[in-house]
């Protein structure tokens, strides 16, 4: 008996021991662009204060950029009990505007001709905005059909790294009244200057040189997520097509991200062999997100090559 089953165990294909313990990897890269606008809740505030608006991705120069991804997953027959998978992105874009984008608005009060009058000078320059994530998830799914047709449920653990830099690459004029950097110039060395306002009244200032302002807005989370995943395999083909959607809606904040791929898989006995092509959507809307404000996608199509044993 104990010979039969062991010869009935040896003439099954290699493809259904997978059925039963397999390791599933994948790794490519996304031509993905960031579009929408993040920054500092406090950075947002404060413009919404002296009426501007935070600068779109679009506005800063950003452009379609190649980013790593990959994942890998860790399936068993055992019931109840969840298999793992585990997914990285590293993303990183730098953009410059090709137009001046206003940072701050500062107002003089003078008189003109005896009469109360009041100045107004901008600080605005072309600025280098410097963008990295790396997004870790840790997910738990389950198996619910696993056939031709494949089901996947289970949620997301998401950590998210990365920061939100961005440069000053203009010389600016800064009044000194409005603002006291009387201190700051001296400590900087910023020369001293005298600008012409409106009504060309004279206004005593320095000179900001460019690369002089920086600020960076660190990017730190851990977002729950559900997770589900559709393949549907076209028999004795090679060829699938597959849908991943994941997210959550969270303390007026929200995640959502889809993916859509078809590709082909080699049978080498073995293992299996594959690639596909997709677009991948990933959005994220926080209003005051562990002290981030986020109106973001990050979006595009993708290249992956595929491994199963």
């Amino acid at each position: 008996m104990k010979k039969l089953l062991l010869a009935s165990l040896m003439a099954l294909p290699t493809s259904a021991f997978a059925d039963f313990i397999g390791i599933h990897g994948e790794i490519g890269t996304w031509n993905a662009s960031f579009k929408g606008k993040t920054a500092a809740v406090a950075d947002k505030q404060k413009r919404n204060n002296i009426g501007l608006e935070i600068p779109s991705f679009k506005e800063r120069g950003f452009e379609e950029d190649n980013q790593i991804v990959g994942w890998v997953a860790f399936e068993h027959p055992l019931p109840f009990i969840p298999n793992i998978r585990i997914a990285y992105l590293g993303a990183s874009s730098t953009a410059t505007s090709e137009e001046e984008i206003v940072l701050d608005v500062f107002k003089v009060n003078t008189s003109i001709n005896g009469a109360p009058a009041t100045i107004t000078f901008q600080d605005e320059s072309r600025i280098i905005t410097e963008m990295t994530l790396d997004s870790i998830d840790g997910t738990l799914y389950w198996e619910l059909l696993d056939n031709w047709v494949n089901l996947d449920l289970g949620f997301t653990i998401r950590k998210l790294d990365g920061s939100f830099e961005e440069t000053a690459i203009d010389d600016v004029f800064l009044p000194l009244g409005p603002i006291n950097q009387l201190a700051t110039c001296d400590a900087q060395n910023w020369p001293r200057q005298t600008a012409l306002g409106n009504g060309l009244i004279p206004v005593e200032g320095c000179t900001r040189p460019g690369f002089a302002l920086k600020s960076t807005t660190p990017i730190d989370l851990v977002i729950p997520l559900l997770y589900s995943k559709l393949q549907l395999d076209l028999p004795f083909s090679g060829l699938f097509a597959a849908a991943t959607l994941q997210g959550m809606s969270f303390d007026g904040s929200s995640m959502l991200d889809m993916d859509i791929e078809v590709g082909y898989m080699f049978d080498l006995t073995v293992m299996e062999l594959g690639a596909s092509i997709g677009y991948r959507r990933a959005t994220l809307e926080a209003n005051n997100l562990e002290s981030l404000y986020a109106d973001t996608t990050l979006e595009g199509a993708h290249l992956n090559f595929k491994l199963h044993f």
